[in-house]
């Protein structure tokens, strides 16, 4: 009887073990490199202060196809489903799992912005409306690469 137990836990091991194996390569498999989206937010705020209307390719530091808006309370899944693509943001593992269960952010102040370019997602980026309210784009989603941003007056 104990001889049947260890096998069993031996067993449960390898068969977690391989299943973290690969939620850790599905993970690799979708990561993105979001090193711009500070930059971003950066030059993004320079429009919202300046309230003048601007090109939206003019904000990114690298080219893109796509930019989709998304307003507070969306979930990862329907944001998946608008795009056709998976992605992870997170630069750990572990923090690609605590996003996944924390989505949507429980925030009716933060719009999501997906850069996608040739339908891979490229930079994902986190807004508060508090730098600027630009819930307004939600609607004009998804705005292409020589679009023109313009405020609402």
């Amino acid at each position: 009887m104990n001889q049947n137990i260890k096998k069993l836990l031996m067993a449960m091991a390898i068969i977690y073990l391989l299943f973290s194996l690969f939620q850790y390569m599905s993970f690799m498999f979708i990561r993105i490199d979001n090193s711009h989206a500070d930059e971003v937010s950066n030059r993004l705020q320079e429009q919202v202060n300046n309230q003048q209307s601007f090109i939206a390719s003019e904000v990114t530091p690298f080219t893109w196809d796509k930019v989709y808006i998304f307003s507070p309370y969306t979930t990862r899944n329907m944001m998946e489903e608008v795009v056709g693509s998976k992605w992870a943001a997170s630069r750990s593992y572990l923090g690609w799992q605590i996003e996944k269960r924390t989505d949507p952010l429980p925030d009716d102040g933060i719009i999501t912005f997906i850069f996608v370019k040739e339908d891979q997602v490229v930079c994902d980026l986190r807004w508060t409306r508090e730098d600027g309210d630009l819930l307004f784009l939600v609607e004009e989603s998804p705005l292409n690469y020589n679009d023109e941003v313009v405020f609402e007056k």
